[in-house]
């Protein structure tokens, strides 16, 4: 792996809703991330008394938007696209 690469900010969808942001080498480091840490982990979160998702919610791993950067933080607003 070359270290010259800098990182990606990723998405993950849990049920098609963006849920977490993540910085990432490679989309396949976000998805093992996924498959061996998050799903555990959300499980167990809740927001309002709700769980963030069960055992048998579905994950995707995506490129973040221009948007979603923005909002992270890791985008300049003037490169923001609406």
């Amino acid at each position: 792996m070359n270290p010259r690469f800098s990182h990606s900010l990723f998405t993950i969808e849990v049920n098609g809703t963006p849920t977490v942001a993540l910085q990432a080498k490679r989309n396949r480091d976000a998805e093992r991330f996924c498959e061996q840490r998050l799903l555990a982990e959300l499980s167990t979160l809740t927001s309002n008394g709700i769980p963030l998702c069960d055992t048998s919610a579905t994950m995707k791993v995506r490129l973040a938007t221009t948007a979603e950067a923005v909002i992270i933080g890791k985008q300049p607003v003037d490169q923001a696209v609406t």
